[in-house]
């Protein structure tokens, strides 16, 4: 789970023809429009009952509820002993950064803790709140004597000292901490009427130094932009990686007799097997050679008729080879007692088959020869194969020069599916499903019926440089909506720790496989034939 959330930001590299980079010292540059702006934009009304719905104003306040908390758990190894936790004066100044216009810019310092800057424009009655809750935090962390805004506070305790202020400046109230100059340039503050309703430039790597999550994988440089027409959030950006990007060098090799309409979900990637080879997290279940391109689609109404294929050169050996490299991870996981029930990867007549699944899905990996080469395809239960030509639009669209992944639903229906694998997928392995009475779970089931189609185009731009654009009703697709739904849920939020505590001994003896388990009934004998 921590794993695929951090992975997200690739998923909205998007459209744009400018060149990447941060300034050199520079970790990470936000812009938000702030709500109260993005309402008096005529492409906002649509909006309305997604973001603003009721569900979504519970599901707001208990998130922000959470964070603030967060810089004092964060912090706490270096705050007085002692001190309180300042969540009666940092809430109040969550709700303004949701409806204020602000900045922030964070700079690598070296240190345990980042240099920032945040420059927010505040209506003037909630300046004095900024400054009276500010001062208070910081004497209380810091046993500093609390001063005037226009003053600094100097934190000796770090090494070299840290200075943080509170000033204003040109309507603008800059709350930041650095050693010798604020990382915020202060051009940006100018009036501009073309900002879009949220941007974000990101250096990945360099977020990794405090969030070590991120580190599972070698993620780009991404900027990103987020504004609203016709109905659709449109997320354009793009991504600059450290060595190769993903190219679309090879041609498609479709698995045509086993892709069959109708679709609520689609999708297609190719060029990205150098960079997953390049991933640690990756490497123990890489099959030699690694498959180039990657296919998965999903057909309605048939929650877990859910479908992935790759190409490969030779269906038997890659067969094999996906047994020995999946089969010791399994079973150290089952060892660990990380499945609710004991798992085993079973390879007959050219099948790979998980056994101690739930009856009602029935997990496959086998081999299939088409007259576009053989393919691996897994799938979560079986169908029927009906081949027929793929629809013209999908092979314009997959044809377009350049493009290395292609993504669409129909996230109204296709969100029901992903519930139901997610929730089954967390109570295999051991993880808090999702509540379905939490603030999370009921927004997602309130918004669902208002949801269209979501789109993703990603191309190659250069040796180095993916660009693309997606569009859809919410900005999220459905899998990133459950995931997004779990992470707010997580009882350590914002970290993403879903895991169950260990199992008792009773519920131990209760589980199949485990040393002094109880002992499973033997089916009743068939009736005597009469």
């Amino acid at each position: 789970m921590k794993r695929y959330l951090f992975i997200l930001p690739l998923w909205f590299v998007v459209w744009s023809a400018q060149a990447v980079g941060l300034p050199s010292d520079l970790v990470l540059q936000v812009h938000f429009a702030g709500a109260q702006n993005i309402a008096r934009d005529p492409e906002a009304a649509a909006f309305t009952k997604i973001f603003n719905c009721a569900e979504a104003q519970a599901l707001r306040t208990q998130t922000l509820d959470k964070l603030a908390i967060f810089p004092h758990d964060w912090l706490k190894a270096r705050i007085t002993a002692g001190a309180g936790d300042g969540v009666a004066q940092l809430r109040p100044l969550l709700d303004d950064l949701v409806t204020c216009e602000w900045h922030l810019a964070v700079r690598d310092s070296g240190g345990r803790v980042p240099e920032f800057a945040l420059a927010i424009r505040l209506p003037p009655a909630s300046i004095p709140t900024w400054q009276a809750n500010l001062a208070t935090v910081l004497e209380s962390w810091t046993k500093l004597p609390a001063l005037a805004a226009a003053d600094g506070w100097q934190l000796t305790k770090h090494e070299p000292p840290v200075n943080v202020r509170l000033e204003q400046v040109r309507g603008w109230t800059i709350f930041s901490a650095y050693q010798n100059e604020s990382p915020l340039d202060q051009r940006i503050l100018a009036e501009s009427t073309n900002n879009p309703w949220l941007s974000v430039e990101a250096d990945a790597d360099k977020l990794a130094q405090w969030w070590p999550e991120m580190k599972l994988a070698d993620l780009p440089t991404v900027h990103l932009e987020v504004t609203g027409h016709q109905g659709s959030l449109i997320l354009s950006g793009r991504a600059l990686f450290a060595n190769s990007a993903p190219t679309a060098q090879a041609a498609w090799t479709l698995p045509a007799n086993s892709i069959h309409e109708p679709f609520v979900s689609f999708t297609a990637a190719r060029g990205f097997a150098p960079w997953l080879q390049q991933q640690t997290w990756f490497q123990p279940y890489a099959i030699n050679p690694l498959p180039g391109q990657f296919f998965g689609w999903a057909i309605p109404q048939a929650p877990f008729q859910t479908f992935w294929a790759v190409p490969v050169g030779d269906v038997t050996t890659s067969l094999s080879q996906v047994f020995e490299r999946l089969t010791p991870l399994i079973q150290a996981q089952d060892a660990a007692r990380f499945f609710f029930m004991p798992l085993t990867l079973v390879q007959t007549n050219g099948i790979l088959s998980l056994h101690g699944i739930p009856p009602f899905v029935d997990p496959k990996i086998a081999g299939s020869v088409e007259p576009g080469g053989q393919f691996l395809v897994a799938s979560l239960f079986p169908f029927a194969q009906r081949p027929q030509p793929l629809p013209t639009p999908l092979l314009d669209i997959l044809n377009q020069p350049g493009l290395v992944f292609y993504h669409w639903e129909m996230t109204s229906q296709r969100l029901p599916q992903m519930l139901q694998m997610s929730q089954l997928a967390l109570l295999m392995t051991r993880h808090k499903q999702l509540n379905p009475n939490s603030a999370a779970a009921k927004w997602v089931n309130r918004i669902t019926p208002l949801l269209g189609p979501t789109a993703t185009e990603m191309f190659s731009a250069g040796q180095r440089e993916l660009t693309g654009r997606r569009s859809g009703s919410v900005g999220l697709t459905a899998g990133e909506l459950y995931a997004l739904a779990n992470w707010l849920e997580a009882n350590n939020f914002p970290g993403c720790d879903l895991r169950l505590p260990p199992l008792g001994d009773r519920l131990k003896r209760l589980r199949p496989g485990t040393p002094g388990a109880l002992p499973v009934p033997a089916a009743p004998p068939a009736p005597a034939p009469h």
